[in-house]
């Protein structure tokens, strides 16, 4: 394959959904691309507005939570994990309403909570918690959650 159908291919790749550098050089090198070349390629793209850290960073974050209900500090790993800037996580955090992330932890814990019938009030508690902070929300965010839906 030749630059040109490589910068072709990517920039389909790019059109069809948010991508960040890292996937488009992933791409590159897997078609067996030297790193120089990968990176002329991706440049190329950003330079052309195909890809966006920015743009993608924000499209993650929204998706993440709105379709797998993560939290902010499960999203955080995730976009560090794509070599997204701290600048770029934390405007696409900002991004995530206080009041929806509430209204999720509530949601969550109502879907949770009929799995742990039968066990003592201090074990559905932890095992909220756990549950929670395993989807990525502050322990300071779940914790009076649960507390007011386990005391009524």
């Amino acid at each position: 394959m030749t630059l040109h159908q490589a910068h072709e291919r990517l920039m389909r790749y790019c059109d069809k959904a948010e991508r960040c550098q890292q996937d488009a050089l992933r791409l590159a090198l897997k078609w067996g691309f030297s790193m120089d070349e990968a990176h002329g390629l991706v440049a190329q793209l950003i330079t052309e507005g195909f890809i966006s850290e920015q743009r993608y960073a924000s499209a993650f974050a929204h998706d993440k939570f709105a379709f797998y209900q993560w939290g902010a500090r499960k999203i955080e790993q995730g976009l560090k994990r794509k070599g997204i800037t701290e600048r770029n996580i934390r405007d696409a955090l900002k991004n995530i309403p206080k009041d929806d992330e509430a209204d999720t932890i509530v949601a969550l814990i109502k879907k949770k909570e009929p799995q742990l019938r039968g066990l003592q009030l201090y074990q559905k508690k932890v095992k909220l918690m756990r549950y929670l902070l395993s989807k990525g929300f502050a322990s300071d965010d779940i914790g009076p959650h649960v507390e007011r839906f386990l005391n009524g």
